[in-house]
């Protein structure tokens, strides 16, 4: 199938659920959402400063206890039943990927409740800016797009935009 179809052949592991809810696959306004079991994973979903602080404290923790177990010796491993994760959590930042899904500007608010946190313009060329194989500088569109960004403390990613688009 193709990217936003249900019978899409991609990573669908029984903890992730993919659906297209708007828009037609491989066109502006295709929006795919993802949605994690996060209850059933060791993960801490990042929104704000104190999330992040959480995770960071917890590292610490986990880093402090660790220089005290080096200090005792070599001890038998104890099994804890942390995901997988052995005491070390981790945090999730939602980025959405091509900005595509995001048809107006006035629309950021929405997702920033969804909790979307970072937005990449670009993968190859959009209506906001070139990217990678499709150069081009920003549009008007891009510009509008960062502006509304700026204003809701969206970070930009600018990994896949177009050097002519960074500079």
């Amino acid at each position: 199938g193709r990217f936003g179809e249900a019978d899409r052949g991609y990573l669908r592991p029984r903890w992730l659920k993919v659906q297209r809810t708007a828009g037609v696959p491989n066109a502006p306004g295709c929006v795919i959402r993802y949605e994690l079991g996060l209850r059933r994973c060791s993960f801490s979903l990042i929104l704000d400063q104190g999330d992040l602080d959480g995770v960071l404290n917890a590292w610490q923790k986990v880093d402090a206890q660790a220089a005290l177990d080096s200090e005792r010796g070599p001890q038998e491993e104890q099994e804890e039943d942390d995901g997988g994760t052995k005491g070390f959590p981790v945090g999730l930042v939602i980025l959405m990927e091509v900005a595509e899904g995001v048809l107006a500007p006035a629309e950021l608010e929405e997702w920033w409740q969804s909790g979307v946190r970072i937005i990449g313009p670009a993968w190859a060329g959009t209506r906001f800016c070139g990217g990678t194989r499709e150069p081009g500088p920003v549009t008007s569109e891009g510009f509008a797009l960062f502006d509304a960004m700026a204003g809701l403390g969206f970070t930009l990613d600018i990994s896949h935009m177009d050097e002519q688009a960074v500079l």
